[in-house]
Parts: C-alpha cells; structure tokens; sequence
C-alpha cells in the first residue's frame, strides 16, 4: 500500500505544480517543481525489505537512488518483479533443506556415485 499511496501523493503534488504553472505569473502560488517519480526506483525502494519485512528505505530515499546507474536500478526491478510473480507454494516445497552435493532438489547429479 505504501508504494501506491507514494504514487498518488508524486501525482498531486505534480498536477498541482502543473495547475500552478498554467495561471499567470501573478496569480502563480510558487509551488516548487514536482516531477512524476519513475515507476521502476519507486518499486525498488519499496521492494528492499530486512530479514522482518520492514522496509529499509521510504521515498526520501529516492533521490539516492535515483543518482543510481538506471542499468542496475533496472536489474534489480527484473529480480524483484520475478520474484513476486513466483508462486509462494512453491518457493516454500523447494526452499527445504538440501543434501549435501550442491542440489536445491534434492536429486543426485548424474556424476554423483550411488
């Protein structure tokens, strides 16, 4: 919910600096510039949790990592958005513990000795 209540918050304050700007320079209340935050930074900051499921970081953050290479902002909202498209089920029937020989299945390698 935090994430959408950010957009709409970005969105008003952008449409009311927008509205400002098109009244005569008279008339003008001096709103400082709000530009629309990108949806991509937006999803990361708030995707970025600790081992609770807290957030780590809030859009005050989002300055920080707009100064970010948008390459690595992109591959982290890649990750994130397929993690959540995963199905929860599934991810709980294959995170069990695994046997020794590096295979999160459980199956033996075929270079594994019986």
């Amino acid at each position: 919910m935090a994430l959408l209540d950010a957009i709409y918050a970005n969105d008003a304050e952008h449409t009311a600096w927008k509205e400002d700007q098109a009244k005569p320079e008279a008339d003008r209340e001096g709103l400082a510039r709000v530009d629309l935050y990108d949806q991509s930074i937006l999803t990361v900051i708030h995707a970025i949790v600790d081992e609770t499921g807290e957030q780590v970081f809030t859009v005050d953050d989002y300055d920080r990592f707009a100064a970010i290479d948008y390459d690595v902002i992109k591959n982290i909202w890649v990750a994130v958005t397929m993690h959540s498209r995963r199905d929860p089920e599934a991810l709980k029937k294959n995170s069990g513990k695994t046997r020794t020989g590096g295979s999160s299945s459980g199956s033996r390698s075929r270079s594994a000795k019986p």
